[in-house]
């Protein structure tokens, strides 16, 4: 009786203990979750018949403990569920994302070698523009620049049956637009409406 009465009234030297697990199947060590006065918690081991041991087992049993470490057990195996479905959505989204750049990647290629097809942009001796096709990176940059090249042929022809387009090289700039025969007609060489288109794309970008 004395004993107990000793035992009852002994002075705790460490934090409240909280619960403890098994560390070893043959369930020789626990590691004990302690709680500090300001709530905040650490871990420590204690070996069989050791004080941190005995002080455990005198405020909780055996059985506690195994409840204690299946709780846990449950709980690490929930976890590591998440985490494997949550890395499973993970790679899945990284797929997707990968099918996803390929397939722009070739719908890209594509619409490059059907503009190619197009009579104008085939037959255009415009080579700034057909080589920004070629290093288009996007269906609408492909598109204007198809536009382009579609406009400018449109301009030759209409302006050739008029004889208002000199496609000969000039010797100077200067001759690009002259006035003749006394009716004031404008003459537009070539490299002139050439460079106008590309100005304009270059702006329009």
């Amino acid at each position: 009786m004395a004993e107990q009465e000793v035992a009852e009234t002994k002075e705790w030297t460490h934090d409240t203990m909280i619960e403890a697990l098994w560390r070893t199947p043959e369930k020789k060590e626990i590691s004990i979750l302690y709680e500090r006065e300001d709530k905040s918690r650490y871990s420590g081991q204690a070996l069989e018949d050791s004080q941190e041991w005995k002080d455990f087992f005198y405020k909780f049993t055996p059985e506690q403990v195994d409840q204690f470490s299946e709780t846990a057990r449950i709980q690490r195996e929930s976890q590591n569920k998440g985490r494997a479905a949550r890395s499973n959505q993970v790679e899945e989204k990284q797929k997707v994302e990968r099918r996803k750049a390929a397939d722009d990647l070739e719908t890209l290629f594509r619409a490059k070698l059907e503009a190619f097809e197009i009579p104008e942009v085939r037959d255009s001796e415009n080579r700034e523009l057909r080589s920004r096709i070629r290093k288009s990176k996007s269906l609408t940059e492909i598109s204007a620049l198809v536009a382009s090249l579609i406009t400018l042929s449109i301009i030759k022809v209409t302006l050739r049956p008029e004889g208002l387009l000199d496609e000969s090289e000039p010797e100077e700039t200067e001759d690009a637009a002259v006035q003749h025969d006394g009716d004031e007609a404008i003459m537009i060489d070539a490299s002139t409406i050439n460079i106008v288109a590309n100005k304009e794309i270059g702006d329009a970008e």
